[in-house]
C-alpha cells in the first residue's frame, strides 16, 4: 500500500496530461526520515527486508540498503528523493492511518498538506490498513470518488 503511495506522490508533481486522480492510501513522507533513519536512527529490521523486494527487475536497480547505509546523514543523496509535494495539482482521496504511526501517519498528513490540488479530501482511521482498503463500503467510495475523475461528475457521483 505504502509504495503504491509513493509512487503516486512521484508521479503528481509531474503532470502527465492523462493522470485524472490520485489516491495515496497510507504512504511516506520522505525516504530519509520516515523510511531509512526514523528521527536520525538507522532503520535496521523493515528497510532490509523492504528493500529486497524492491531489486526486480530486468535491468538495473538501485540498491537502497546500501545507499542507506553509505548516506547516514541527509544529504544531496536524499535531497535527490524528495518529492514536490507543491506541485500535484490533481484531484486526491487521501487516506491514513493513526495505526501506523510509525512509518506513515505523520508523512501522509504532510503530504496531504502540502499538495497544492484544488479538489483533495482526507480520511484517517484506525484499523488494520489492508483490511480496511477492502472493506466494502471504502471500495464504494473510491469507486465514486474515480468515477466523478474519469467519467465526470454525470456518472451518478
Amino acid at each position: 500500500m505504502s509504495y503504491l503511495a509513493a509512487i503516486q506522490w512521484q508521479v503528481g508533481p509531474l503532470r502527465p496530461p492523462h493522470l485524472a486522480a490520485l489516491n495515496p492510501w497510507e504512504g511516506f513522507l520522505g525516504l530519509y526520515r520516515e523510511f531509512a533513519m526514523h528521527g536520525g536512527i538507522r532503520e535496521t529490521r523493515f528497510v532490509p527486508v523492504a528493500c529486497a523486494g524492491l531489486n526486480w527487475s530486468l535491468t538495473r536497480t538501485e540498491d537502497t540498503n546500501a545507499n542507506v547505509l553509505a548516506h547516514p546523514l541527509y544529504d544531496a543523496y536524499w535531497a535527490s528523493k524528495e518529492n514536490d509535494f507543491e506541485a500535484i495539482e490533481a484531484p486526491m482521496f487521501v487516506v491514513a492511518s493513526w495505526s501506523d504511526q510509525g512509518l506513515h501517519l505523520r508523512g501522509t498528513l504532510e503530504a496531504y498538506k502540502r499538495a497544492s490540488s484544488q479538489q483533495k479530501w482526507l480520511e484517517v482511521h484506525g484499523r488494520k490498513k489492508w483490511a480496511y482498503y477492502y472493506q466494502p463500503s471504502n471500495v464504494a467510495r473510491l469507486g465514486q470518488f474515480f468515477d466523478h475523475f474519469l467519467r465526470g461528475p454525470t456518472s451518478g457521483s
